[in-house]
């Protein structure tokens, strides 16, 4: 699980925010959900259950040697294929005309 959750931060990290930290939408008043509508970021929930869950399926699927070969390295697989992701979806969702 720690291996999804450090890609999805490195690429939020260095990728979306390109290494500037906003205070004032980080530490937000009681009650106020922040950046976000829901109060969590959706996609990363996503993109970490199925970093999560595709390199652990090989623990249950031996049969199948790409997952096994996942399985045994699932913490940097996880991380790798979480920052992907990630990155994809935040490339794919950025309007067109923004700076960041």
């Amino acid at each position: 699980m720690y291996g999804p959750i450090a890609g999805i931060m490195l690429s939020s990290y260095y990728i979306e925010r390109k290494r500037r930290l906003n205070l004032s939408t980080m530490y937000v008043k009681p009650g106020d959900n922040g950046e976000y509508s829901n109060g969590y970021n959706v996609v990363a929930c996503t993109i970490m259950a199925i970093s999560f869950i595709l390199p652990m399926s090989g623990a249950f699927l031996k049969n199948a040697p790409l997952l096994s070969t996942l399985n045994q390295f699932a913490f940097f697989s996880g991380l790798i294929l979480s920052f992907v992701l990630y990155t994809l979806c935040h490339r794919m969702n950025k309007p067109n005309g923004s700076v960041s």
